[in-house]
């Protein structure tokens, strides 16, 4: 598996040289509040207030580069940072159907990785998708944490300026353990180009039930 996670970080870079610096390319950084940091259904932040901040990147040839950070609290009351680094390649639409594949790497320095906070300060993803219109299937696995996560989401555009979102999700160990699913609903409404809020409320077949709201500004 962890060939499969290195092959496609090579095709990635390969695919990369010629196309990623073509014409129009775009940058954006925005920085954000929310309430409760949730990942695939789970609280990092045990309920408390999260800063975060994402830089992206994107061309006319449909890849996009995106980097997160972020600064949280967790349960037992450390202060932790943690970090998202992702390219992944979007193909133009045909009959209303487009894929999408990708590689990333989440990162901590102090070790608190998301699945694996023990052990692991980094992990590595690769994930692959398929989308008809607003219906998106992904699938992700990380050898790094021993787990997959399959996700199918609905977006839905309720009016002008605010978005409706559903996913489930399946988290499942690549080598043992029990599966755990997920799923959440979120609404977001754009104030303008910049500035947004959302919020939405999530259940995980472990933890319960979390909520959640926040807002985002755009600057640049």
């Amino acid at each position: 598996m962890t060939f499969s996670i290195r092959l496609l970080g090579c095709v990635c870079l390969g695919v990369l040289s010629p196309s990623l610096f073509a014409q129009d390319i775009q940058y954006g950084a925005d920085v954000s509040l929310v309430s409760n940091q949730i990942f695939r259904g789970r609280s990092l932040s045990d309920k408390s207030g999260d800063l975060q901040a994402t830089l992206h990147i994107s061309n006319d040839k449909g890849w996009s580069y995106r980097f997160f950070a972020t600064s949280y609290e967790n349960f037992l009351g450390d202060k932790k940072m943690r970090g998202e680094a992702s390219l992944d390649y979007r193909s133009k639409s045909i009959d209303g159907f487009d894929y999408v594949f990708g590689f990333k790497r989440y990162f901590s320095p102090d070790g608190g990785i998301v699945i694996n906070p023990l052990t692991k300060s980094y992990t590595n993803e690769v994930y692959v998708g398929i989308t008809y219109k607003d219906v998106l299937l992904t699938y992700h696995q990380d050898d790094d944490a021993d787990t997959n996560y399959t996700k199918l989401s609905y977006k839905y555009e309720l009016m002008q300026g605010l978005k409706l979102s559903a996913h489930y999700g399946i988290n499942s160990p690549i080598y043992e353990g029990d599966d755990a699913n997920d799923y959440g609903l979120e609404a977001v409404y754009h104030w303008n180009e910049d500035l947004s809020f959302y919020g939405g409320a999530t259940d995980h077949e472990v933890e319960g039930g979390h909520s959640y709201a926040g807002v985002t500004y755009r600057f640049w």
